[in-house]
């Protein structure tokens, strides 16, 4: 873990020092960005029984093919940093499909997208920005493709131990429950699996996002609302966000115009008339229109 964290900070010093050119050539985010990470993640790109680069397919070439016991496991498509990455989807599940491969990831160097095949349609199982994300959180999304827990590609629900609470504004300076300490072993769902676990006899004790910012729970409510103050600035300047993709009302707001029952945090209008199950599926809702990743945000309960 610390060698796969060093690398990873080694390789955001890179994209600052030499962005422009990485943005240019495939080859040198390859080199420079894609190998290191590879070779931290227990692979041995010297080899071509673990890595065989430029795999040849029928439909094609993808950059890298990690071996296990002799067969391709998982294909690795990388792009030149920067580039847009869903450009790569089609053709590398076309490449995995043929082959029989039952993982796919894509990649910049900066983001990493892991895709499982074996599910209908294909999956997104993991994704990690490493600039917005910062080493930890996109290590332990990446050490899915550790070496030594192959044939086995998984990405933790949860981090494994949380050190310390994240920084907390005036809405979240609130005091744990009592016996809630960080490190305590809770029944964790991800806040997109949380949806059939919310109910008004079921109280969910903390939410935890992807940097790592734990903070508590007194009620459902509290999922959107703390959600709502972690996005912060972010969220101020994309308001309003209304309920889904098929409503005007108000999901979010500068004020609180529309809205049958709301909150104020910070500067923002919350809209709270909702029932349990509602109140996750919205802040799933908000989190994807601001392109963060649901399945990164742990409940505890």
């Amino acid at each position: 873990m610390e060698r796969l964290l060093e690398v990873l900070r080694k390789v955001i010093e890179r994209m600052e020092q030499y962005s422009e050119d990485l943005r240019k050539s495939e080859a040198l985010t390859r080199y420079s960005l894609v190998d290191p990470v590879i070779r931290a993640l227990g692979w041995d790109t010297e080899d071509p029984s673990q890595v065989y680069p430029e795999f040849p397919t029928e439909s094609g070439r993808p950059d890298y093919a990690l071996i296990f016991e002799g067969k391709p496991l998982i294909m690795i498509e990388a792009k030149s940093l920067g580039s847009n990455l869903d450009s790569a989807i089609h053709k590398g599940f076309d490449y995995c499909w043929r082959n029989k491969v039952p993982f796919y990831v894509i990649t910049d160097g900066n983001r990493w997208v892991i895709y499982n095949l074996q599910i209908m349609g294909g999956e997104k199982i993991g994704r990690a920005d490493l600039k917005d994300d910062g080493p930890g959180p996109t290590a332990r999304t990446l050490l899915a493709l550790w070496r030594p827990a192959m044939p086995r590609v998984e990405v933790p629900e949860s981090p494994v131990l949380l050190e310390h609470v994240g920084p907390q504004s005036e809405f979240t300076k609130q005091k744990l429950p009592p016996g809630h300490k960080t490190g305590t072993a809770f029944n964790t769902v991800t806040l997109r699996d949380a949806y059939k676990r919310a109910s008004k006899n079921l109280t969910p004790k903390a939410i935890i996002f992807p940097d790592g910012d734990k903070r508590p729970l007194r009620s459902w409510r509290d999922v959107l609302l703390q959600t709502v103050d972690w996005l912060g600035s972010k969220l101020e300047s994309k308001a309003p966000i209304p309920c889904g993709p098929r409503t005007e009302h108000p999901l979010v707001a500068k004020n609180s115009k529309g809205m049958r029952a709301y909150r104020k945090v910070g500067p923002l209008f919350v809209e709270v008339h909702f029932s349990a199950k509602d109140v996750v599926k919205h802040t799933v809702w908000l989190l994807e229109k601001l392109e963060e990743d649901p399945t990164r945000v742990i409940i505890e309960i």
